[in-house]
């Protein structure tokens, strides 16, 4: 097999792979994305993690196949390739920084001339990393699998894959099995306006008060809990679901929220009873 047909299939293996990382988060319903605020470029940021994990993943599966079913290039390492691959990648990504924008501009300028960046930066990219790949060709894995260098490659590729995974799944949530209050504590922190916007209506909600009694704490729970923000906006918009803890029980209230206002409507379970309650 050329080389260039190597390069190619490898290319091909990380993208087609991280374009699947957009058809993960639609199968998981965002799960990757729950349990944050962010703005639109920290969203995108939470993506571009995913995709790069799944890119290096599909590389390296690729160069895996190429080595095991063809006798020919039983000497291709496909550490090699994914570290020319990546390595051509990064290079074409830093002509985003030679592009004249700075990084003191602001995030709406960088979203005006987001085509022309992708235009620019893009197919550099790709080309660099085909070069890469095309010079990594080139280095053959000349001793057997356990020679030192070879081991530290896959170690390399196998930890940025799992420092990816880390990245994604450390949203700090203390989890649905941690006490309501300190789950409060931690949405207060997270979330903008948390308290004001958030646990202050509904501790004064009557439909919700009636049901459980005066309320003692108004914690995130298993479901839906993000919130989008802007930036240089004080609006937020997301969707929470929420354990409310009340004197005489406890139930868990949905509800799609701006945070220009306050929560008005929760669609409430209570003692197996789902109903909508207004708030406001």
């Amino acid at each position: 097999m050329r080389n260039n047909a190597i390069a190619l299939w490898t290319i091909l293996g990380g993208f087609l792979a991280a374009i699947a990382s957009i058809g993960l988060c639609v199968f998981t319903e965002g799960a990757f994305l729950n349990y944050r605020e962010a703005s639109i470029s920290g969203w995108l940021g939470v993506y571009v993690i995913i995709a790069f994990a799944l890119f290096l993943l599909g590389a390296y599966t690729a160069a895996l196949r190429i080595q095991q079913t063809s006798r020919r290039e039983l000497e291709i390492e496909p550490s090699f390739l994914v570290l020319g691959c990546l390595t051509g990648w990064l290079v074409g990504s830093l002509i985003g920084w030679i592009y004249p924008v700075s990084p003191a501009k602001s995030f709406a300028f960088y979203w005006e001339n987001l085509v022309d960046l992708l235009l620019l930066n893009f197919p550099l990219s790709v080309l660099l990393s085909l070069v890469g790949l095309r010079i990594a060709c080139q280095f053959r894995l000349i001793q057997s699998n356990s020679d030192t260098v070879v081991l530290v490659l896959r170690a390399l590729v196998l930890a940025a894959i799992a420092l990816a995974v880390v990245a994604i799944a450390n949203n700090g949530f203390p989890g649905e099995t941690a006490p309501a209050e300190v789950r409060q504590q931690w949405a207060s922190q997270e979330f903008s306006y948390y308290e004001q916007q958030v646990v202050d209506p509904i501790k004064t909600c009557k439909p919700i008060i009636e049901r459980v009694g005066a309320v003692k704490f108004v914690a995130p729970t298993k479901g839906k809990n993000y919130v989008w923000s802007e930036p240089g906006s004080p609006s937020h918009s997301g969707e929470l679901t929420l354990e409310v803890v009340g004197e005489k029980g406890s139930g868990v209230g949905n509800s799609t929220f701006h945070m220009g206002t306050s929560i008005g409507y929760v669609q409430f379970i209570h003692q197996g009873k789902s109903e909508q309650l207004k708030c406001s």
